[in-house]
């Protein structure tokens, strides 16, 4: 969806971090996951620049909170230059905690 977008460098972030490491792993072992690994690993290389990234579970919020309302729903969400109600303040926590890093830098 990036992609046909025009997005070509992208951060993933995630708060599970054996996922990050297998990730980052140049060997897969096989597991329940190895095939989401794969996946995800043959998709990031269509992108200019993909980076895995580990965050601790309050820092991704947004993402906690989409994906237990998209379980609940049944459905699932992608935010076109708006993001819904429910997510308003996670979602400026956010930017905040990227504005801060973006300082650090």
């Amino acid at each position: 969806m990036g992609l046909d977008m025009g997005i070509s460098k992208v951060v993933i972030e995630g708060d599970n971090l054996s996922m990050i490491k297998k990730l980052h792993a140049r060997v897969i072992k096989r597991s329940v996951l190895s095939a989401y690994i794969i996946n995800a690993k043959k998709t990031s290389e269509d992108f200019v620049g993909c980076m895995f990234r580990h965050v601790i579970r309050n820092e991704n919020e947004l993402a906690h909170i989409l994906a237990k309302k998209g379980l609940r729903r049944e459905e699932n969400t992608y935010l076109l230059e708006r993001v819904p109600s429910y997510t308003i303040a996670a979602t400026e926590m956010d930017n905040r905690r990227i504005d801060q890093a973006s300082l650090s830098v």
